[in-house]
């Protein structure tokens, strides 16, 4: 994943910024559930998320004051001279309705860039 000069970038189906939080290789507990999901939060910035939530209005990007950040995310800001930062937040369940866990081929990878080859560091 790159951020070229700061700025997070947002195509069809590819999102670009700082991950915050990233649990893919083991699913965790949904909230108030026994469910298990995949999640992942990555930070922004303003037109990033701004697109985000025109495409995706029932799943807004999370606004966190820059003053905030770091106690809440545990590292520095990644748009310091910002007065907030934007995390979106990406799930996807573990297994489906029915409780089959999902195949291998569908969980999400993480995938790190090196040349012309993305290599999947997931594992």
């Amino acid at each position: 994943m790159a951020i070229a000069s700061n700025k997070a970038t947002l195509t069809q189906n590819t999102i670009e910024g700082t991950l915050v939080f990233v649990t893919v290789q083991t699913p965790q507990t949904k909230y108030q559930s026994t469910d298990k999901e995949f999640k992942v939060g990555i930070v922004v910035d303003e037109d990033t998320a701004d697109s985000w939530n025109e495409r995706f209005p029932k799943q807004t990007a999370k606004v966190v004051k820059t003053s905030d950040f770091k106690e809440t995310y545990k590292i520095d800001p990644v748009f310091p001279d910002e007065k907030k930062q934007y995390v979106i937040t990406i799930k996807k369940p573990a297994n489906y309705k029915d409780g089959t866990p999902l195949p291998q081929q569908y969980t999400p990878k993480g995938l790190l860039q090196e040349g012309k080859t993305a290599i999947d560091v997931t594992q």
